[in-house]
């Protein structure tokens, strides 16, 4: 879904999918904040891509229960506040 005009806000029911594994929604016109809901995704997903939208809000800290995550970007968006340290649990994370 990638690379689109894709507006609104990311739907809940993407992170209901009990196999995704690569979750691309970049490049887009998405608003709103990234729901705690995607902790659902920890045992599947391996790459988030959230870069180029309008996601507001701060980086949830549920990610570093994402724990097989390989890949995550969050880049050119309109993301506040600290990094949180629950990230650091993320240890297959290789790109970031």
């Amino acid at each position: 879904l990638g690379r689109n005009r894709l507006e609104g806000t990311i739907p809940s029911s993407l992170y209901e999918m009990p196999s995704l594994a690569n979750l691309d929604l970049g490049d887009n016109e998405l608003s709103g904040p990234v729901d705690e809901a995607i902790a659902q995704l920890a045992d599947t997903l391996v790459e988030c891509s959230f870069f180029g939208n309008r996601l507001t809000g701060t980086v949830p800290t549920v990610l570093g229960e994402l724990t097989r995550l390989e890949s995550l970007y969050l880049d050119s968006n309109r993301l506040a506040g600290p990094i949180p340290s629950e990230l650091g649990r993320l240890e297959s994370l290789v790109d970031l």
